[in-house]
């Protein structure tokens, strides 16, 4: 294979944003944390609204809002 002037274009992009995702990811740790927390939470709220939902003929944004009432009262008790 040649090395043209189109693949040696992509060959450096490539490379650079190889060794970029390090740093980005090291520098945006608190995103990704940040992230990685919303998803948990969200878990845990769908896994609170699902009997609710069952259980009830509530729509699905009042039994997440029911859901995040109760995981709220039960941070602040623990608090």
């Amino acid at each position: 294979m040649t090395l043209t002037y189109r693949n040696f274009v992509a060959f450096a992009a490539t490379f650079v944003l190889v060794a970029a995702a390090p740093l980005l990811l090291w520098r945006l740790s608190n995103v990704v944390i940040l992230g990685f927390g919303a998803l948990l939470m969200s878990a845990l709220m769908t896994l609170v609204a699902e009997p609710f939902q069952r259980w009830t003929p509530l729509p699905r944004w009042l039994s997440l809002a029911f859901a995040g009432l109760i995981i709220f009262a039960f941070v602040f008790a623990a608090a």
